[in-house]
């Protein structure tokens, strides 16, 4: 690396520690490479530059050195050097202002849940639950100055309360704004709807353009029909959130609704063979598919098969 990249990246603070002992070396090796150095950091400091990471305004900075210089030449004539320092300097921002892109651009975090649940904490103490084939995808500045994240798929949230910061879910149908409350939201590319069920506190979903927000408290969920472009608000169902919580109670439903509740669950068919008006009602606790099929064999007395990732049940007559 030359000597100029090198002052460029000691006034902007980004040195690595091997780039400051090249620098160090390159600046003690003679009293022009000090000078020089100087000479660059005179002009740097006289524009009021914060070494930060933060964003260079380019046509600020231009602004600043050129309207210092132009003071200056009310009194007296630059030598030509100060005409190549002024255009080395920038060269300088521009150079920082691609570099800084690059070098402080925020990493990009991708959680995937293939074929089992993932829970997990995120930087300010929220805690998520991601569903089979579903991604969550946040930056390494997360709580920083903003908590947004984007969501592919199924999850329960249990977020952190922060007034300053709100909570911003983001999906392909809109935003979902929270500051600290638990909810789950559905929006699979591949459906035709997407869904959020707020257990506790308040959520606001903007799911349409050019409408007001639609504010949903406790036991509230909306659905949100991507063909229609309309929302249906409604309360939340039984064994909504079971998939996360691991608790399924069936209490005199129809075995159409508990086998929809099932495939969830376990994320495989269930499917009915025969009609059938059976009612069932039990209640499983984290259950193995193993369990609940034994269960639904006595409770239907059905002949249950399972095969390629489908559970079959045919069922004796319930009229």
């Amino acid at each position: 690396m030359d000597h100029l990249n090198l002052i460029q990246k000691k006034l902007t603070g980004s040195l690595t520690p091997d780039e400051d002992a090249n620098f160090q070396n390159w600046l003690t090796q003679s009293d022009q490479n000090l000078q020089e150095y100087k000479r660059f950091q005179s002009v740097w400091n006289s524009i009021k530059i914060p070494q930060s990471k933060e964003f260079i305004n380019l046509e600020e900075a231009k602004e600043r050195f050129w309207k210092k210089e132009s003071n200056r030449t009310k009194v007296r004539t630059l030598p030509p050097y100060w005409f190549k320092l002024a255009a080395a300097i920038l060269l300088l921002f521009v150079s920082g202002l691609l570099l800084s892109r690059f070098w402080f651009s925020p990493e990009v975090i991708k959680l995937v849940a293939t074929d089992s649940l993932i829970e997990t904490q995120l930087p300010d103490g929220s805690n998520v639950w991601l569903y089979k084939d579903s991604e969550l995808i946040y930056s390494d500045d997360f709580n920083s100055d903003h908590r947004n994240i984007t969501l592919n798929g199924l999850a329960f949230f249990e977020v952190t309360k922060n007034e300053e910061r709100p909570f911003i879910i983001s999906c392909l149908d809109g935003d979902i704004t929270v500051v600290g409350t638990s909810f789950e939201v559905k929006s699979y590319p591949g459906d035709d709807r997407s869904e959020v069920s707020v257990t506790t506190g308040i959520v606001s979903v903007d799911f349409v353009k050019g409408t007001q927000p639609v504010l949903l408290k406790k036991d509230d969920k909306i659905v949100y029909d991507r063909s229609t472009n309309q929302l249906t608000k409604g309360r939340i169902a039984d064994n909504e959130v079971a998939w996360k919580t691991g608790d399924i109670v069936f209490d005199d439903t129809s075995i159409d609704d508990a086998l929809k509740i099932l495939t969830e669950y376990f994320n495989m068919s269930f499917m009915l063979e025969n009609k059938s008006a059976c009612m069932i009602t039990t209640t499983f606790r984290t259950p193995s598919i193993e369990e609940v099929i034994d269960e639904l064999k006595f409770l239907l007395d059905a002949d249950i098969k399972v095969s390629d990732n489908q559970v079959i049940i045919k069922t004796a007559d319930c009229n």
